[in-house]
């Protein structure tokens, strides 16, 4: 069900972009994607947005300026991200989520989602893997930390959305699976840093 939502996204996006380039840039086809913006603290320009969506409750953590929080007590995280990104909230069946942040301008298409999927084990299988990526790609594979929680950052593939960047995690009981683009790899990385587990 993960790719469903970020399918859907990259339709809308195509049909956006689709329009705007053959009427602009008739001669011109496919998408760019903008340079994306640093998340570097912000320690003279902070505020106390409220979450633009989540599960009703937000925890008041400063963000630097152009960012919000999105705080989501029920899976215990919070993180920082642009507010030019629009979130929404798909829950799905067995209490599983999918949290996506899309931003479709012009030219332009920026965006991730997050997977969130009750998990008792302690490691994530190869079958596991397989399950929630088919393409069985895991190709430079780093073990990362995200606030604490052992994970691992790495390249993959889908057959529609084309190549990816991923990170995977375990935490109090779920698996996290975060996806964008693999040109969107560095400014994914600079939100991931952002992520702060909540009790």
């Amino acid at each position: 069900m993960k790719k469903v939502f970020i399918i859907g996204f990259i339709l809308i996006a195509l049909i956006f972009v689709g329009w705007a380039v053959s009427f602009f840039f008739p001669s011109t086809l496919g998408w760019i994607a903008a340079a994306p913006p640093s998340l570097t603290p912000a320690t003279s320009a902070t505020s106390t947005n409220p979450v633009q969506t989540g599960i009703g409750k937000v925890s008041g953590r400063p963000a630097p300026s152009g960012f919000v929080e999105y705080y989501n007590p029920q899976y215990h995280f919070s993180l920082l991200y642009p507010t030019t990104l629009k979130v929404s909230e798909h829950p799905e069946d067995g209490g599983a989520i999918t949290v996506t942040f899309e931003d479709i301008e012009p030219k332009t298409v920026m965006g991730f989602q997050i997977f969130i999927v009750p998990f008792d084990g302690s490691q994530i299988t190869d079958a596991r893997f397989k399950e929630d990526n088919p393409s069985g790609v895991r190709q430079s594979l780093t073990n990362i930390q995200v606030d604490g929680a052992v994970g691992a950052a790495f390249y993959s593939t889908d057959n529609i959305l084309g190549a990816t960047r991923e990170v995977w995690f375990l935490q109090g009981g779920y698996l996290y699976e975060v996806t964008t683009f693999k040109e969107l790899d560095t400014w994914l990385d600079s939100i991931i840093q952002t992520w702060k587990f909540t009790p």
